[in-house]
């Protein structure tokens, strides 16, 4: 299956998102700024990716040796992985209106966009900048969205949100992230049956 009919399966998830609407005036700014927390974030990636890999090599001598050590060391790890996670989203749509504060949401979710339920939703053609962390993997990731489409449901409307400036790694993230959970969520339909 090609990665590009990939990008278009789309499941209901729990994700956190934060987003602000973006003034046509500003759109190229924050697509410069996308830009540069992006080079930002490689270079921290870059950074971490000898440290995990030696923490990765040490964990069975450390099992061996003590169980709980490894453990320990092991969910020492996870939290400075979700930290890390929470300054990245902390730098995140910072300034101007924010329009939520990182709170889990049902979302519709796929590599290309994302659907939310919003109490204010902005038109469609209006852009966002978006911070999303995907769970429970706490992968955080920021593009520029743009509402493709609004339905209303009750006191709520329903934003539809195309994804613009997704880098290849985020967008692959996303995907896999897509097709793990449906295939988690297959597998355990299977075991109730």
């Amino acid at each position: 299956m090609s990665t590009e009919r990939r990008r278009y399966f789309r499941i209901d998830d729990s994700a956190l998102i934060k987003y602000r609407g973006l003034a046509l005036a500003e759109l190229d700014a924050a697509r410069a700024q996308l830009a540069a927390h992006h080079v930002q974030a490689d270079n921290l990636r870059t950074a971490l990716e000898p440290l995990d890999a030696r923490i990765a090599e040490m964990m069975p001598a450390l099992r061996r040796e003590s169980r709980v050590l490894a453990e320990a060391i092991e969910l020492i790890n996870r939290k400075l992985g979700l930290l890390g996670a929470a300054l990245v989203t902390c730098h995140g749509a910072g300034g101007g209106e924010t329009r939520d504060e990182h709170e889990p949401r049902s979302v519709n979710l796929s590599g290309g966009g994302i659907a939310l339920r919003a109490r204010q939703a902005l038109p469609a053609g209006s852009w966002l900048l978006i911070d999303l962390v995907l769970l429970p993997a706490n992968h955080a990731l920021r593009a520029i969205g743009r509402v493709t489409d609004v339905r209303c449901r009750g006191e709520d409307a329903v934003m539809g949100i195309e994804f613009e400036g997704l880098r290849e790694a985020d967008r692959d993230a996303l995907t896999s992230h897509v097709l793990r959970t449906q295939a988690q969520r297959l597998r355990e339909g299977r075991e109730r049956k």
